[in-house]
């Protein structure tokens, strides 16, 4: 009976929340949580009430710092509840290390209920230990990750789950340098496609990713016509980046120019401004034109980030850039080929803000 209670509460909790916001009081959410706190005597009901609240605040009000003061009422290791922890990782990203975010998943794939959620956490202790060298570990629990979701029943795969499914293998095709994993994913993304339950922001995503996955393929021309399809459907700020970085390697490079000049930086997440950074400097060792340098420049030095071997490489770029008109070409190009391993394809697709991306491979060098 206590179960019945606590999944009944649960999905009214929820349904509350969908009628805060239709009637313009969202911000009187969390007031309705701590009201709610004594409904029900057991650690699961305030597990849940806690993990909803950082997640308003981490959502609604883009306040990370509430959100995580918020889960503070809580020790990580003694919570049983999944929703919890992916919410306490999420929150906490910028500040665990590889050991407690290992750990923080593992706990997740063992409590959770939800095969969609198991699949998405094992592939985040994948990517893991490719960022920490550890190849082949890493290439297997991902290929298992992957082969034990696609053996769950049909029914059991939420609609996320399926994508998290293209994007593993868009993901881990671009870490190997597998084609057939990168036509897998094609393949799965342009099934979401054709779900009209999707909305039109979710399926210019998955349009964008087809044209990354071209793109990682090297078939330029099928990326540019994917981004633009992505771009027709609702115009994402990052299937723009990704299509003026095409025209640089398409040789476009006065259209390239002219698509960046149209970005409206004010829609742009930081990390898809990092991406737009990252293409801007590319175009400005193609050109070598004062003012395509000056702007790479600008763009570059705004970056920021916490490991600190990758602001190495950054500030690596910003000198190479100022010394680019002596014609220090070899040097630019090796700076940008290596930080292009760095760029975001998918903030999101773990929910904890990993990166990774087609050329993680010279990440994990850096130890060697």
């Amino acid at each position: 009976m206590l179960e019945l209670d606590l999944s009944s509460m649960q999905g009214m909790t929820r349904k509350a929340l969908s009628l805060y916001k239709s009637c313009h009081c969202a911000d009187d959410y969390p007031l309705m949580l701590h009201q709610l706190s004594g409904a029900i005597a057991d650690d699961r009901w305030a597990w849940f009430l806690c993990a909803e609240e950082a997640l308003f605040f981490l959502a609604f009000k883009n306040d990370r710092a509430r959100a995580r003061s918020v889960m503070a009422k809580f020790r990580w290791q003694d919570v049983e509840s999944s929703e919890f922890l992916e919410v306490y990782l999420d929150v906490h990203s910028e500040l665990l290390g590889h050991v407690d975010v290992v750990a923080i998943a593992s706990k997740v794939v063992d409590v959770t209920g939800c095969a969609s959620s198991r699949f998405q956490y094992r592939f985040i202790i994948a990517v893991q230990y490719f960022l920490h060298n550890e190849a082949n570990r890493a290439e297997r629990l991902a290929r298992q990750a992957i082969t034990d979701f696609e053996h769950t029943r049909v029914e059991e795969r939420t609609a996320y789950g399926r994508v998290l499914l293209a994007r593993g293998y868009m993901h881990l095709g671009e870490i190997l340098g597998d084609e057939q994993m990168l036509a897998k994913a094609i393949e799965l993304l342009l099934l979401e496609c054709d779900d009209d339950r999707f909305t039109s922001e979710a399926t210019a995503d998955f349009l964008c990713d087809v044209g990354q996955c071209y793109f990682a393929l090297k078939k330029y021309y099928l990326a540019e016509k994917y981004y633009s399809k992505s771009i027709s459907v609702c115009n994402p700020p990052l299937a723009n980046v990704y299509l003026g970085k095409v025209q640089v390697y398409l040789g476009r490079l006065d259209r390239a120019r002219g698509i960046f000049a149209e970005l409206d930086l004010v829609k742009m997440s930081p990390v898809n401004y990092f991406d737009y950074s990252i293409v801007v400097c590319e175009l400005a060792l193609r050109t070598q034109v004062p003012s395509d340098i000056s702007k790479a420049l600008d763009m570059i030095k705004s970056v920021r980030t916490n490991d600190p071997y990758f602001m190495g490489v950054v500030q690596e770029l910003i000198v190479a850039l100022y010394e680019l008109p002596k014609k220090n070409v070899s040097r630019i190009v090796s700076i940008i080929a290596t930080i292009n391993k760095y760029v975001t394809l998918n903030p999101n697709f773990n929910g904890v803000g990993i990166d990774i991306n087609s050329m993680i491979n010279d990440y994990l060098n850096r130890r060697k």
